[in-house]
């Protein structure tokens, strides 16, 4: 039996050792793949949050074993407003942001777990060893709660590139990564063959991110969006899949 469950913020989780939080953006195939992905972890207990920013109200047949937030509207959603409202509804030690395309390994959640109380921000090794790797890994971060606090989370206001999701996050992650450097904060990398992407959009494959062309590609993305909000304003991705 299929449930439909639309849940009104606020709404405060209990305090476990880690959150999925997943922005909803209609990929009804691709978020039930993926919700199977996390809720088949070995690695317990954790808590998983979809945030639902879509026309739509969220179904699926496992509604006991995730919490659905719902934001209040406002004329313009976009995936960093479902990341951050997410988060701050949130208690936990760290958070996972993700995507309804990605698609963690039984023991994705095992493998980062090592990593819990010596790293601060846990992401692709493709993101800065010069591993080949598809671009949809950026949107995959784990990181300590109180740093994403401090960073006052995504950028609500940064379009996304032409191509679709990455710049966004690139830009979360440079800042975090800046953050860390100057606070004697810990970087930790997950390998990627840990996680699948179960839909792509675009056939070619970007060049793996370094530290510098992460620095590069947050500043041709910070042009490009003052030039788009100068152009069109502020209106952070308005399309149909985030409502209006």
């Amino acid at each position: 039996m299929t449930m439909t469950m639309n849940i009104q913020a606020p709404q405060i989780l209990s305090k476990p050792r880690i959150v999925v939080v997943i922005p909803y953006i209609n990929e009804k195939k691709n978020i039930q793949q993926a919700l199977n992905g996390w809720l088949n972890q070995k690695y317990s207990p954790f808590d998983i949050v979809v945030v639902n920013s879509s026309s739509e109200l969220f179904s699926y047949n496992e509604v006991n074993n995730f919490t659905v937030l719902t934001p209040p509207p406002r004329k313009y959603w976009n995936p960093n407003y479902a990341r951050n409202y997410g988060a701050r509804r949130t208690q936990s030690d760290y958070i996972v942001f993700t995507t309804p395309n990605i698609l963690p390994s039984e023991n994705f959640l095992d493998e980062v777990s090592k990593y819990w109380d010596n790293a601060e921000l846990i992401i692709s090794e493709s993101l800065v060893n010069n591993v080949p790797s598809r671009p949809e890994l950026e949107n995959l971060i784990i990181i300590k709660r109180w740093v994403n606090s401090k960073l006052r989370g995504f950028n609500e206001e940064m379009m996304l590139n032409p191509h679709g999701w990455g710049y966004d996050s690139l830009d979360y992650i440079f800042r975090t990564q800046k953050f860390l450097a100057s606070s004697g904060g810990r970087l930790q990398t997950f390998p990627i063959e840990k996680v699948n992407i179960l839909s792509i959009t675009q056939e070619e494959k970007l060049e793996p991110y370094t530290e510098k062309n992460i620095e590069n590609s947050y500043k041709q993305h910070k042009i490009f969006s003052e030039t788009y909000i100068k152009k069109h304003g502020v209106v952070a991705n308005k399309n149909a899949d985030w409502g209006n």
